[in-house]
């Protein structure tokens, strides 16, 4: 299995068990579950579920290695469906993981937090935070679209009927 493809086993791994975990998550200062965001849409330094792949590449010939000042593992990975943004992930240092909170938690303050785990909603999809993502050593920025969202755990089901 080549290493891209490990990768993107051990991501999609980790998604459909935190997944569930975020979704059930509650905010910290609230007591309910918040309503799918509605009045905008996310999004990581400009890019957002749906956007044009021309669109992205136009304000970003060079991919960004930085969000909220926290310098990125590697560049922010990207996945298209029907040339619009479907997948977007980032890996950074997990000792940034709160440094991050923060800025995901200035510019949305509705998103909710329980132990390691951050996640927003709006209509296109969800931005998750995670601070143990591929090791101990790595937190995850992530933002899905619903689609992927439901076929990954889609995914996840057939798996778990295969042990």
């Amino acid at each position: 299995m080549s290493v891209l493809m490990h990768a993107r086993h051990s991501v999609l791994g980790i998604l459909i068990v935190a997944l569930p975990l975020l979704a059930s998550a509650q905010p910290e200062p609230r007591t309910e579950p918040q309503a799918p965001r509605t009045e905008s849409r996310i999004d990581i330094k400009g890019v957002y579920i749906g956007m044009p792949r021309a669109d992205v590449k136009k304000q970003f010939p060079k991919m960004f290695t930085e969000i909220a000042g926290i310098r990125l593992k590697q560049a922010p990975r990207i996945e298209y469906r029907d040339d619009k943004v479907d997948t977007f992930f980032a890996e950074f240092d997990s000792n940034e993981f709160e440094t991050m909170k923060e800025a995901l938690q200035e510019k949305y303050p509705e998103l909710f937090c329980e132990h390691q785990y951050c996640m927003l909603e709006d209509a296109s999809g969800s931005v998750g935070l995670m601070r143990y993502w591929t090791g101990l050593s790595t937190s995850g920025l992530l933002l899905v679209s619903h689609k992927w969202k439901k076929e990954s755990e889609e995914k996840g089901k057939q798996r778990r009927k295969d042990i």
